[in-house]
């Protein structure tokens, strides 16, 4: 193993340990993130644990650094949205029209 490389792995180790003992007393400020952590090192700089910097992910969040970066896309999920149907899809976000209802019409208005 070469020096530069023990030399690396305790930076990097430094590192981590920063995060899991110093953050949670680094006060935050100016940088905010609703999906994930974050915080400013100095003033102007914005650092992100657990979020997105893909504007399109539904975590997304604006920071200069990302760490341990996670996106999350939402995705529509087509299906029979109706929990009384024969073919109810508990997973669908939307409704596909194609609900069959077993005993009839399930519109309490129709005549």
């Amino acid at each position: 193993m070469y020096l530069c490389d023990i030399v690396y792995f305790i930076l990097l180790r430094l590192f981590n340990l920063f995060f899991i003992i110093l953050l949670p007393f680094t006060s935050f400020s100016q940088c905010e993130c609703e999906y994930g952590v974050a915080y400013e090192p100095s003033p102007g700089l914005c650092y992100v644990i657990n979020a997105c910097s893909d504007q399109q992910a539904s975590n997304y969040c604006g920071a200069d650094a990302y760490f341990n970066e996670n996106c999350i896309y939402d995705e529509e999920v087509l299906g029979c949205t109706c929990s009384s149907a024969y073919n109810f899809n508990p997973t669908a976000t939307v409704d596909d029209g194609n609900c069959i209802i077993i005993g009839g019409c399930s519109d309490v208005n129709a005549i």
